[in-house]
C-alpha cells in the first residue's frame, strides 16, 4: 500500500535527517520512512529540483537549494 505523503513532511524528515547526520537521506531510507517504493522518491525529489527546493551538488547529491539574496 502507498502511502501518500505531502511536501512538507518530507523535506522535514529530510531537514530531521541532515541535522543528525550532517547530510540528506538516502533514497532508500525516505522511501521506508514513508513506506513507498524508490521509484516514488526519486520522482517526488526530481519535482522538488524542478521546483528549485532542492538542488545538486558538484558530485551530484542533492542538497537543500541556497536562498538568493536578491
Amino acid at each position: 500500500v502507498m502511502r501518500k505523503f505531502t511536501d512538507d513532511e518530507l523535506i522535514g524528515y529530510m531537514v530531521e535527517f541532515l541535522n543528525d547526520n550532517d547530510q540528506l537521506p538516502p533514497h532508500i531510507s525516505i522511501a521506508k520512512r514513508f513506506c513507498v517504493n524508490v521509484s516514488a522518491i526519486t520522482e517526488r525529489l526530481a519535482r522538488l529540483e524542478r521546483d528549485g527546493i532542492l538542488e545538486r551538488n558538484a558530485v551530484n547529491k542533492y542538497r537543500f537549494a541556497r536562498l538568493s539574496n536578491s
